[in-house]
């Protein structure tokens, strides 16, 4: 055996040989390989006895979580009293941002982990960048026209798809990390 854990999920390999992961030739018959049953995150590293960095459990974790809750939504909510101070009235846009800057950032920094409230909030920035794309129908956009108000939309909706784009990349990518919860069944 050349390996004590499994280098991909930190799972504990010492109880395994070659015969109980591959099987014999009854086992496994000459066509299935059997692999071993171990959990996909584990809670730590098994040969160390070390926790990982972002233990969702973990005090830094917490700590980063909140951070991230905070800056997101801080950030949900400017870019939405913005959106509706100018599509609506200053009164609305500022209760609105003020109301969507709480409820988010309580909605992020609520997450199990840090990886979650980065895939969370990257995806409500993005859904906040991508409403800014209706401002053309909007009364205080100059446009005489229903062609000329579409066009506009196709154009900003154009203009935004590059930055909408990189941020749900991100929250994607951040999403990819989330570990699983072993608390649900």
């Amino acid at each position: 055996m050349t390996s004590a854990f499994c280098m991909y999920c930190s799972a504990d390999l010492t109880d395994y040989s070659e015969d109980t992961i591959l099987g014999t030739d009854e086992q496994r018959g000459d066509t299935q390989r059997s692999s071993p049953s171990h959990a996909s995150t584990p809670v730590e590293n098994t040969t160390t006895g070390e926790k990982p960095l972002l233990d969702p459990d973990g005090a830094g974790s917490t700590f980063l979580t909140a951070v991230v809750g905070l800056v997101g939504g801080f950030v949900v909510g400017v870019l939405l009293l913005l959106f509706v101070t100018g599509m609506l009235s200053a009164a609305l846009g500022v209760a609105t941002g003020f109301l969507v800057w709480l409820g988010t950032t309580i909605y992020f920094a609520r997450r199990r982990t840090v990886q979650e409230a980065v895939s969370k909030a990257a995806y409500g920035i993005a859904l906040a960048l991508l409403l800014y794309a209706l401002i053309p129908f909007s009364s205080t956009w100059e446009a005489n026209s229903l062609s000329t108000r579409l066009t506009d939309f196709v154009g900003l909706l154009v203009i935004l798809a590059i930055p909408v784009a990189i941020v749900a990349g991100v929250g994607r990518l951040a999403g990819r990390y989330v570990p699983a919860d072993d608390t649900q069944s």
